[in-house]
């Protein structure tokens, strides 16, 4: 009956200002005046809300986004804008070879790379509807990471996920128990 509700302009965090929650406050009825057990629930209430409201948020960023899944095999999904291999290489071209060595993964792809940090160039091939076709990429210098790249990105899809694998991806990317997981404690 004396309780004062308010909204706040950025509802960031929380505030819960308890009669008799002082220490050393005698007040009739206050927080300090009732059982352990009592204050206990109250105070794990806000901190579990917290949590959960983490959780919501969580589940709903995957229920609107869904989640990108990643082609394993060596196709260009996408060019980069304005890039040095944008009239070279075409969306939908499987990378077979570079530098002399086989592609079989876009895994392979920054490997290949990896040895060519001195190089401006690498001979390549590529299959491009249907047919095996030799070219010559230009690499360009990611000077802020140390590397070269192509310009290039693995073909990708968007999956909305169901309401079940949003809870599942929301307890995944929220939960981490470490050496307390499942799988740990099976002795």
């Amino acid at each position: 009956k004396e309780t004062t509700y308010s909204f706040r302009a950025i509802p960031i965090g929380g505030y819960v200002n308890i009669e008799g929650m002082e220490v050393g406050s005698q007040v009739e009825n206050g927080f300090n005046s009732k059982p352990a057990y009592q204050r206990f629930i109250v105070l794990f209430a806000g901190v579990f809300m917290n949590f959960l409201t983490a959780f919501l948020i969580i589940f709903s960023i995957a229920q609107v986004s869904g989640r990108m899944e990643y082609e394993e095999k060596a196709v260009i999904g996408a060019l980069v804008k304005g890039g040095a291999n944008e009239q070279i290489l075409k969306v939908d071209d499987k990378i077979l070879e570079l530098d002399g060595k086989k592609i079989n993964l876009w895994a392979d792809i920054p490997e290949v790379t990896k040895e060519a940090l001195d190089k401006k160039e690498l001979s390549a091939i590529i299959e491009r509807d249907g047919k095996e076709e030799k070219l010559v990429l230009k690499l360009t210098k990611d000077e802020e990471n140390n590397r070269v790249v192509l310009g290039i990105s693995p073909k990708s899809k968007k999956t909305n996920l169901s309401f079940t694998e949003s809870l599942i991806f929301a307890k995944n990317s929220f939960i981490y128990l470490g050496p307390f997981s499942a799988a740990s404690a099976k002795l």
